[in-house]
């Protein structure tokens, strides 16, 4: 991969508890990719002038939740792959990126293949 991809918790939804640490992640960002925009955190990151993409259309035109967050992995690989040098991509999802994140697992194990 020619980028850095990192993956972010955006937590339970009060924009209060976001981290420093995540904020200035997201605005350092070339690019942030968001599982969905349905939450309550997505308010906050427009405020901050945070510009984000989602995968909610992958909800709709997939038949199931394997298949979104296998498309997802898919699509933040190549992304990274195809990226210049230096770029900094990240993907922040609802909660704790760790605890029921297909993708994110997903992630965990394709990267260090590719």
């Amino acid at each position: 991969m020619s980028a850095t991809l990192t993956v972010v918790g955006l937590g339970s939804g009060n924009p209060d508890r976001l981290t420093l640490g995540i904020i200035k992640k997201l605005k350092a960002a070339s690019v942030v990719y968001v599982r969905t925009q349905e939450h309550p955190v997505m308010a906050a990151l427009t405020e901050l002038e945070i510009a984000t993409q989602s995968f909610d259309g992958l909800y709709e035109t997939l038949s199931s939740f394997p298949e979104v967050y296998a498309a997802i992995t898919s699509k933040l690989i190549e992304e990274a792959r195809s990226a210049a040098d230096g770029t900094d991509i990240v993907y922040a999802v609802p909660g704790h990126p760790m605890v029921a994140e297909s993708a994110v697992s997903q992630l965990r194990q394709r990267c260090p293949e590719e």
